[in-house]
């Protein structure tokens, strides 16, 4: 097997990835329509002499997939029937039910999108005014359809999400970020509910502040950071990382939003109560639901343009590059181990190849330290460096956040990259070969 080049190796990242099997849904055509399209798709036929009803979608048959996208334009909660109503902008007067409370965590707005599945139901019904026996062949939307009562009821909230432009990056102090979370207590439902009121499901926070006073507590394994912010409360880091940060450095904390319910069990009365909560992601144990330090690699420090200088071989760059894929909140991180925004980044290596790609336009420089891939380098440099020789690529650290379409499904799906400046072209939100002034003799 031949080569592959770092550049197609990076660039797959983004654009294949929505070809792989952990993004893909093959069921249905996945068409996108507001409510109103919808609720206009339907069409019901009545046949009065073989007494029959037929029920279907213009546009959709049975085991396709429904994408509703629509915006909210009035909700409100039901309580004696624990469901909530909802309004949309396409059309007013019209409600749709969606399963308990769901006003803390979406309102008047708020661009959402419900991901549904078309199934089949035939029964025959009397007809209460004539006793004549009535044959019903009906499409429905299978998550809120009951084939006992053949009727519909509430939708579950799994099929409820935020889209863009609700997802989004937000800055905040350790301060804000605190107060940012409310709760409420319902004794008569058992239900206990968090929710961040800037924040919602699928999110990305940057807590920003300075240090007051940060200290490793050895029997916990972790770090407490005080905020200038916010003095009486603190911030727990996984590990110890005192001899990294200290008191004035300036940090982030990037961490993502996500929506959980459980059951747990209150020690003091022995209810079990339902909890539905608004928390970040990296500092949530799903299964024991409980809080936990945050890892070290969501934390770095914030030094300006300048950042820190790290050398490194080719592999070490390779091996340090490192993703995550969360299906549940459509949510894709790449990162680097051991580099941070503002960083300069200097390779260090010894050519092993380098070979002119007439086709694409650039030449592929492969290492010693690591043959399984090429850097793609601008044009032609095959005059100017040859196998053997020790080399220099000089380039700068940064980070960024961008919303894609899955091509299948239509899901927005949120990237969080960090990359090297001078690959990344940030209108077409993809990678480019590197400029030929990154690479020098060493």
């Amino acid at each position: 097997m031949g080569k592959i080049s770092i550049f197609f190796v990076l660039l797959c990242l983004i654009g294949g990835i929505f070809n792989s099997g952990c993004l893909e849904n093959n069921n249905g055509n996945g068409k996108i329509m507001s409510f109103k399209e919808l609720a206009d798709d339907y069409i019901v036929n009545k046949n009065n002499n073989t007494k029959e009803v037929t029920q279907d979608f213009q546009s959709f048959d049975e085991d396709d997939t429904i994408n509703i996208q629509d915006s909210i334009n009035n909700i409100s909660y039901n309580q004696a029937d624990d469901y909530t109503l909802i309004e949309f902008s396409s059309s007013p007067g019209e409600t749709l039910t969606i399963a308990e409370d769901i006003t803390h965590d979406f309102g008047p707005g708020d661009t959402i999108e419900m991901t549904l599945t078309i199934g089949r139901d035939v029964f025959m019904e009397e007809n209460p005014y004539t006793g004549e026996m009535w044959t019903y062949d009906m499409e429905v939307m299978l998550e809120a359809w009951d084939n006992e009562t053949h009727e519909y009821g509430p939708f579950p909230q799994q099929c409820f999400h935020h889209v863009n432009p609700a997802d989004k990056t937000v800055t905040m102090t350790f301060e804000e970020f605190a107060n940012d979370l409310a709760s409420d207590y319902n004794n008569q439902t058992k239900t206990a509910t968090y929710w961040f009121q800037s924040l919602n499901d699928g999110d990305t926070v940057i807590v920003h502040d300075t240090i007051h006073n940060v200290s490793y507590s050895q029997s916990e394994d972790h770090t407490n950071i005080e905020f200038n912010s916010l003095l009486e409360r603190s911030f727990a880091i996984q590990g110890d990382i005192t001899h990294d940060f200290a008191t004035g450095d300036t940090i982030e904390i990037k961490m993502h939003i996500i929506s959980l319910t459980f059951t747990q069990s209150m020690t003091s009365t022995n209810e079990d109560w339902t909890i539905k909560m608004e928390t970040m992601k990296e500092g949530w144990d799903t299964k024991n639901h409980e809080y936990i330090p945050v890892p070290q690699k969501y934390v770095t420090k914030v030094t300006g343009d300048n950042g820190g200088t790290i050398t490194m071989t080719f592999n070490e760059f390779m091996t340090g590059y490192h993703q995550n894929i969360d299906n549940q909140s459509r949510i894709i991180t790449m990162y680097f181990q051991n580099l941070d925004p503002g960083d300069t980044l200097i390779i260090t290596d010894t050519i092993s190849t380098i070979t002119y790609n007439e086709t694409w336009g650039y030449t592929g420089v492969a290492f010693t330290s690591y043959a399984e891939s090429d850097f793609p380098i601008e044009g032609d440099i095959t005059d100017e460096f040859t196998p053997g020789e020790r080399v220099e690529i000089r380039v700068h650290v940064i980070s960024t956040s961008f919303t894609q379409e899955h091509p299948s499904t239509g899901e927005t799906w949120t990237f969080n990259l960090e990359a090297l400046e001078e690959e990344w072209d940030d209108t077409a939100k993809t990678f480019m070969p590197f400029p030929a002034d990154c690479i020098h003799h060493a």
